[in-house]
């Protein structure tokens, strides 16, 4: 299908560049990869905090892909972190909600409502190609993400991910 995963030389190098530049507080730190895959950037992470870091450390990861995220979970395992949580879904339906109009989305909640944040997120997000996704998917996510130009499934989920950081995460 195309899917190329993220070598793991270049994930732990992702990172440590992403830790380096967090400011990581104590308590629960809340990680987010919204195409997980195998679960190597998240794995990365992982292994790049502290110690300290890692006990308080809960990892999130989006997969379409059922037996990625079987992966994922599997390799997650041996992470060491307080808690993994791999979510068989599309990130993207998840913040925009079907919805058209990113006004209009769940992170935009009434008053009292919780929304889910993170503290980091890492990804490698996907790379597909207006041609590829099909006009109409292309025209319903640069409608719900405020998009303009020639649509890449990548810009979509940048977007998503702006949305989805809590304010002063990495």
């Amino acid at each position: 299908n195309g899917v190329h995963y993220t070598p793991p030389d270049l994930a732990m190098f992702l990172a440590e560049v992403t830790i380096r530049h967090a400011t990581v507080r104590d308590g629960p730190v809340v990680a987010l990869d919204p195409a997980c895959g195998d679960g190597g950037l998240l794995y990365a992470l992982a292994q790049a905090v502290p110690a300290r870091v890692r006990r308080h450390l809960r990892l999130v990861g989006y997969e379409t892909d059922p037996v990625a995220a079987a992966g994922a979970e599997e390799n997650l395992r041996s992470a060491g972190v307080d808690a993994v949580d791999i979510r068989r879904g599309d990130f993207l339906d998840d913040i925009a909600g079907n919805h058209a109009g990113i006004a209009s989305s769940p992170l935009f909640a009434a008053p009292g409502e919780a929304v889910e944040r993170y503290d980091i997120v890492i990804s490698n997000p996907p790379y597909v190609r207006t041609q590829v996704l099909g006009a109409d998917r292309a025209r319903r996510l640069a409608a719900t993400f405020d998009l303009n130009g020639r649509v890449d499934l990548y810009h979509a989920f940048i977007k998503g991910i702006s949305l989805a950081l809590r304010p002063g995460g990495t």
